[in-house]
């Protein structure tokens, strides 16, 4: 059919034009034309599209007449498909830019900057030349053109690890980025990666600023001659960063032969001195010659020539490209308001972690326009202005600099700016009911950043601590999701961003819980004690007894970490009964096992055993988490090693063991091996015992379980010693006191002296088989902490 018309009237139709046309010949008045533009609009097209075809066919045509006058040129005519026909946008390729980087490559560079103003298609020419090349693996981020929402270089590493490698990411960044040097020195790879937007993150001296400074220890991984991988960093501005080794590439505009070839291909005259005063005046930047193409085809009667020298030519004659953007989007307000507003509000998304918005999402952003027929038509005026990027018939994104006008145009409406973030929120929401994969969790953690943007801070945190559905069964709130999921930093930031501008209520007690956890794993058990302090406060004066029972055990295990025994005892006490009271099987049994364990510890056998036998994992109980089910064991096996009741321990090791890996449970699955290994150094098996101690510590490093790993290097350097392999045991020793010595934990430094048979011995405290001292004084002065809860 638009070869037809083409013959018939000597130039292209336009998808506008077309879409006037079938609905004209279904008989449709311009007023019952939904095309996304206004009547008045529609008809001065309409009008123009009959005077032209009148022009080429020599004989008066009208709205009235055409279908007439069409058959008597014709024996058929077959009506055109709105959606059937867009200006072909397809790469324009870039050779030189591509031999300039196959030659850095080849040469070993590991990071190249592309670098240019906005609209030279610096993006695409890295996303092709990744296809082009065939690396094995490509890991793109995407940095945002907000300021004031940057991803941290620990959050993505963690992202990188989790995602593309399958591996448990840490807590300690410096442990992540070994890992990922690692995974990237892999010879039978090569890994491509993408880091855009790269100058938002930079300050006025091209350097990061201080919420990013952790990119140049990334980045200098990333430059290791040893991996096998190249970074493609894309910015506005160079880079200026003393300790980084990078090659840059400067991205220059499109030659003229380029923009020729995509009018052409656009069906416009290309081979005019308009366009190449055009192409002058632009610099050949590859956004401008779309929105150029696309201005004159929809806007301007297609002709070249014609819109460069008519009253237009200061349209297109804007030597700052976002002021064309700008005009771009005035014309759009005057002629379709509605795809307007659309496209502001699609300036809110964030387009980083979830980098493209299905078609629900953009047809969320409609929620006034009550016609669902007219949806498409809207979204497609946007993408026939080429103001809408799609791909993979069904993703959709705004280009940067679209972005930024439409987010600063949104702005300025600020009704509109909350109800936009509050509609996102409500589609990331409703868009994602069972969580399976981390990338479900970052759909609805996508919630949180909107309510962020309007600053309701209790949604944001309804967002976190809300349960859901997810692969391991039952209901786990966000938080927790994406602490299993190995994310622990992106739901710490997220914490912490949003805890200064909350009320002192439950939900700021649940995140603290969460938050209080995540510090004891990495070994900072101050902020740790801090934060559970913090939530048994929140629980007293809420009269929340849940809140009050996780903090008091969460507070036992942090001063267990300490070995401050006889406060942990205290605590483990407080939550046993007060569980009994609110008959809290989950925590009865947790609390229970802990304090068996403590008493074996210290050698009381018989309280131990007491505590044990009221110890029943059949009974039923929904208030006990998956997490406290596997802990509850760890601790019960634990016991029964300190009790030399070894048989019950390996069979109670291995259930916790098999438990662990079913709920993919790290972090209980190491402790599970490192109880093994002190087994069987117990039973003299000594080669076996070492084998297990590098299970442990593998899968501890991996997580960054600091106060684990510490214990079980430890205990790693026991059994060298009694192998009689001193040097080992001595490297070993030194790392476990390095590392309580960091926390710091100081009597786990003198337990680790006395484990060794570093110093002398003189109490009855035992932990790993051996008897180890416990300080006398006071333990609540030496923490200068106030553990006086009074009732419970």
């Amino acid at each position: 059919m638009n070869e037809i018309f083409h013959q018939a009237m000597g130039e292209p139709l336009s998808n506008l034009h077309q879409d006037i046309f079938r609905c004209a010949w279904e008989n449709r008045t311009y007023e019952e034309m939904e095309l996304g533009y206004s009547p008045s609009h529609i008809r001065e097209e309409g009008s123009k599209l009959f005077r032209v075809l009148g022009q080429k066919l020599s004989q008066p045509v009208n709205k009235r007449n055409f279908r007439a006058v069409l058959s008597n040129y014709a024996h058929h005519y077959c009506v055109g498909n709105s959606s059937s026909c867009r200006t072909d946008t397809l790469w324009i390729p870039r050779d030189p830019e591509f031999a300039q980087l196959d030659t850095l490559i080849d040469r070993g560079t590991k990071i190249i900057l592309i670098h240019g103003e906005g609209g030279l298609g610096k993006t695409r020419l890295v996303r092709k030349y990744l296809e082009r090349r065939s690396f094995t693996k490509t890991l793109i981020f995407q940095m945002g053109s907000d300021p004031e929402h940057l991803t941290s270089a620990k959050s993505l590493v963690s992202d990188w690890l989790s995602k593309i490698f399958g591996d448990k990411a840490g807590r300690d960044f410096m442990l992540n980025l070994m890992q990922l040097r690692v995974r990237l020195s892999d010879p039978q790879q090569f890994v491509g990666i993408l880091i855009d937007d790269l100058d938002t993150a930079l300050d006025g001296d091209s350097r990061f600023v201080p919420d990013c400074r952790d990119y140049v220890q990334l980045l200098e991984t990333l430059s290791d001659p040893d991996i096998k991988a190249v970074t493609f960093l894309v910015s506005r501005t160079r880079l200026h960063e003393e300790r980084l080794e990078l090659d840059a590439l400067a991205v220059e505009g499109l030659p003229l032969t380029a923009w020729q070839d995509y009018f052409q291909r656009s069906q416009l005259t290309a081979h005019t001195p308009a366009l190449t005063e055009m192409w002058q005046t632009w610099a050949g930047n590859a956004l401008a010659m779309r929105i150029l193409a696309t201005k004159i085809q929809q806007d301007l009667g297609g002709d070249v020539a014609t819109a460069w020298q008519d009253g237009n030519r200061d349209l297109l004659h804007s030597g700052e490209l976002q002021r064309l953007v700008a005009r771009h989007f005035d014309d759009l307000h005057r002629i379709a308001p509605e795809a307007y507003r659309l496209l502001c509000r699609l300036g809110a998304y964030r387009y980083q972690e979830i980098s493209h918005v299905p078609r629900e999402g953009v047809e969320c952003l409609l929620w006034d326009v009550a016609n669902l027929q007219r949806h498409p038509l809207i979204l497609q005026c946007l993408r026939d202005r080429s103001l809408l990027e799609c791909r993979d018939n069904g993703k959709f994104w705004l280009h940067p600099m679209m972005r930024m006008e439409a987010r600063r145009r949104l702005r300025e409406d600020r009704s509109s700016w909350e109800m936009t973030h509050r509609k996102l929120a409500e589609f990331w929401l409703n868009s994602m009911t069972h969580v399976d994969r981390v990338e479900d969790a970052l759909q609805i953690l996508e919630a949180y950043y909107h309510y962020l943007e309007v600053s309701d801070y209790d949604k944001a945190c309804d967002v976190l601590i809300t349960l859901r559905p997810s692969r391991w069964g039952g209901q786990l709130q966000l938080g927790w999701l994406f602490y299993r999921f190995g994310e622990v930093q992106k739901i710490s930031e997220a914490i912490h961003r949003i805890a200064p501008h909350l009320l002192n209520d439950t939900r700021l007690g649940l995140l603290f819980n969460l938050c209080g956890y995540i510090h004891r794993v990495a070994g900072d058990l101050t902020n740790a004690i801090e934060v559970h302090q913090r939530a048994h406060y929140i629980a007293k004066h809420n009269r929340s007894e849940d809140l009050k029972l996780s903090s008091l055990l969460n507070l036992g295990l942090c001063l267990m970490e300490l070995w401050h025994i006889e406060t942990a005892l205290m605590l483990f006490r407080q939550t046993y009964h007060l569980a009994e009271q609110l008959q809290s099987e989950g925590y009865r049994l947790y609390s229970a096992c802990c304090l068996a364990y403590l008493y074996a510890c210290q050698d009381q056998p018989d309280a131990a055993r007491s505590q044990l036998a009221g110890i029943d994992f059949t009974a039923p109980d929904r208030s006990a988490s998956m997490m406290g089910r596997g802990y509850s064991r760890l601790f019960l096996a634990h016991t029964y090693r300190h009790l030399q009741e070894y048989n019950q321990a390996l069979q109670a090791y291995q259930q916790t063991i098999r438990y662990a890996e079913e709920q993919e449970f790290s972090q209980i699955r190491a402790k599970g091996f490192h109880g093994l290994a002190q087994i069987y150094r117990m039973q003299g098996n000594l080669t076996l015992a070492r084998e297990y101690h590098f299970k442990a510590i593998s899968l501890l490093t991996a997580i960054g379980a600091k106060c684990d790993l510490a214990k079980a290097y430890a205990q790693l350097a026991l059994t060298c010693q009694q192998m009689e392999d001193w040097e080992q045991a001595e490297r070993y020793y030194q790392q476990a006191r390095q590392m309580f010595s960091d926390i710091p934990a100081p009597r786990r430094v003198s337990w680790v002296d006395q484990l060794l048979g570093r110093s002398p011995r003189s109490s009855t405290v035992r932990e790993g088989g051996h008897r180890v001292n416990s300080a006398n004084s006071e333990e609540t002065v030496d923490l200068g902490i106030d553990f006086n809860f009074g009732s419970i």
